[in-house]
């Protein structure tokens, strides 16, 4: 039941759906096999998020980061 002012409570099988998926392994494997383009520096290009010559979002194993505005995430987050 939502309260007012109370944000309603997150679902467990939510987490649960988007588990393997956070936990696949190389995020850079992961998103070169969904048809990104990972340079050798590690960088998405072009850039998914927004228009810009030069990509910003360097790729990790585990995360990424966005150099523009600051964000960093997972592949779930990348993908919404």
């Amino acid at each position: 039941m939502y309260t007012l002012g109370m944000p309603p409570k997150a679902s467990s099988w939510l987490n649960d759906v988007y588990k393997p998926a956070r936990e696949a392994g190389d995020l850079r494997q992961v998103l070169v096999t969904l048809g990104f383009n990972i340079t050798h520096a590690g960088f998405i290009e072009p850039n998914p998020l927004r228009d810009e010559r030069t990509s910003s979002i360097h790729v990790y194993p585990t995360h990424w980061h966005d150099f523009g505005p600051g964000t960093t995430g997972d592949a779930i987050d990348l993908l919404m």
